[in-house]
């Protein structure tokens, strides 16, 4: 009985689906295959892709308290924030890293010994605190990009 049901509405589902295309009596089909097409999306103009132009965006939040983001300005009476944005950079700077000239120039500082894995010397414990304090400012210096957004 199940088998025959779920063939039965397969059938159904199969009518339903051709039916449209289907001549009646002589008279044309409610839908013909070539009225079928895939809806034309407009595309972004070449004026605006690689010529260097900054893009302008606002961001507003409403009443309810939803953020929105658009290239057209927002309502009268909105409070937007203006964001301009060079399509053609990165979102982000790049992390400085030293290149292979200047790390050869420099003199190559001896690894941390560490007698036990709990243990560091004071001198071991400083170059972990500086290091853990420029990732720190590094992660600062990015969420306040992010922030901007």
């Amino acid at each position: 009985m199940f088998k025959f049901f779920i063939k039965l509405l397969l059938l159904a589902l199969i009518a339903l689906v051709v039916l449209p295309f289907i001549s009646i009596n002589g008279k044309p089909p409610l839908l013909k295959w070539s009225d079928l097409k895939m809806p034309s999306l407009p595309m972004p103009s070449s004026d605006s892709i690689g010529n260097g132009d900054n893009v302008k965006f606002y961001k507003w939040q409403d009443a309810q308290g939803q953020w929105h983001m658009s290239n057209t300005p927002p309502p009268d009476g909105i409070n937007a924030k203006q964001l301009v944005i060079n399509p053609n950079a990165n979102v982000l700077p790049a992390v400085e890293t030293p290149t292979t000239k200047q790390q050869s120039s420099q003199k190559a500082e001896p690894k941390i010994e560490q007698r036990n894995p709990l243990t560091l010397s004071n001198k071991d414990v400083k170059k972990v605190m500086e290091a853990a304090k420029n990732v720190q400012k590094l992660v600062d210096d990015r969420q306040k990009i992010y922030d901007q957004f």
